[in-house]
Formats: C-alpha cells, structure tokens, sequence
C-alpha cells in the first residue's frame, strides 16, 4: 500500500479529530492538538495515502497519526492510532518505525509510552518493537466501563542500540 508521512498541521486536525474520536475513550480535543503542535519539541506526524489523479498532497485521505515528544534524550510516545478501515495492515508499523529511527536521529537513546494494561492489542504491538513493560501506573486511565472509572497504565520502554 502507497502510504505518505508528512508533519501534521493545523488543517490535518478534522481527520485526526475523527481517528481520535473513534481510537479512545477519553480522546484529545482540538485544543489538546493546538497545543500539542505548538510545543518545540513535539512531534506530530501523520500517513496519509492520496486519493487523486496526481500525486499533490492537496487531496490526501489521513489513516493515522502519531504524537511523540523529544525530551533531552529520551522519546516520549504520547498518541498512535490508525483509522478502524486502514487497521491490521501495517500502517502503524510504518508509522512507529519511521518515527524510531527519527527520534534516533535526533540523539535519543531510549523511548518511553504508557499503554492501558487491558490493552493486549497494543502491549502486542509494542513488544514486538522491542519494548518492554518496566513499571505500573496504578488508576492512570479514566474509563467508563469497570474498576470504578480507573485503569492501570503499564509503563513500556525501548533501547535504541538496536536500531
């Protein structure tokens, strides 16, 4: 599949708004994202496939996005997700991948995301990038459907020396 990465931006946002809204349970506002695209070391990218004659990004479909921030050495994954229809063929790999080895080129030496601990999907996905669980943040999460609104976060973390 043709995908393209390109920085995220301010008019990427109604798209992204729908992914998010459909990935989360507590999803980012159009705010969070402001913000989050005003800040000098976040990083916000998104992959998109075009969906026109030619090949000007002018009429791009997004089918996922990914948040990160550079904090001296260390990369700080804050949000992933990829459309429900584009899921399950390896756009997220593609996305993470790239956004690794960029922050490797950026001096980081190590990655760090929490992920829900009901979340095997993702913790799958992770581990298989190398990451591994170090610690637990209890009650991290808010969530509506059990243990009284709260979930534990696993906190993951990867070693850029095999990159």
């Amino acid at each position: 599949m043709p995908l393209r990465f390109a920085p995220m931006t301010e008019t990427d946002l109604d798209a992204v708004l729908a992914i998010e809204k459909d990935s989360f349970i507590k999803p980012w506002s159009r705010s969070s994202f402001l913000e989050d695209l005003s800040i000098k070391n976040s990083w916000n990218h998104i992959a998109f496939n075009n969906y026109g004659v030619d090949n000007s990004c002018e009429k791009k479909q997004i089918i996922a996005y990914l948040c990160f921030r550079l904090v001296i050495n260390e990369m700080h994954i804050l949000k992933i997700a990829v459309a429900r229809q584009w899921r399950n063929q390896g756009v997220a790999s593609r996305l993470l991948d790239r956004s690794l080895k960029s922050a490797v080129k950026n001096k980081a030496d190590s990655a760090f995301l929490e992920v829900r601990a009901s979340n095997t999907a993702a913790i799958t996905f992770y581990t298989q990038f190398g990451f591994q669980v170090i610690g637990r943040r209890p009650n991290y999460y808010s969530t509506d459907y059990y243990l009284n609104g709260r979930e534990d976060a696993l906190l993951m973390m990867k070693k850029f020396k095999e990159l």
